[in-house]
């Protein structure tokens, strides 16, 4: 689980909905007063990127504004465990080859992916 994070919403906010997308891996924590509290909550087991899309609506249930939201799970913070900067790079969506999918790469001084 993610540390949860706060936003201010604009006063016109009536409903906060998560949708599109996976939107298990996101929690809600609270809603009050426009202060909303996020959290990326992935199932234990889940290694990757998933995505999906938070609604606000006003009373009358028009959409006044829409987030795309991003999670990257990983196995850990060390070694093999972290994530690639390919998985990095995709998670941020940048569309960038960064030449290479592991790790580690290499030093040496030809161009890879993008360059």
């Amino acid at each position: 689980m993610s540390k949860p994070d706060s936003m201010m919403l604009p006063a016109t906010a009536s409903s906060v909905k998560l949708s599109n997308g996976d939107t298990s891996a996101f929690k809600i924590l609270s809603y009050k007063k426009q202060q909303l509290r996020l959290a990326f909550t992935p199932a234990a087991n889940f290694i990757g990127i998933t995505k999906a899309k938070m609604q606000i609506k006003n009373s009358a249930g028009k959409l006044i504004a829409e987030f795309n939201l991003t999670g990257l799970s990983t196995k850990g913070l060390e070694g093999e465990n972290e994530a690639t900067l390919a998985t990095v790079v995709n998670a941020l969506g940048y569309k960038v080859n960064v030449g290479w999918t592991t790790l580690a790469n290499n030093s040496l001084p030809g161009l890879q992916g993008d360059e």
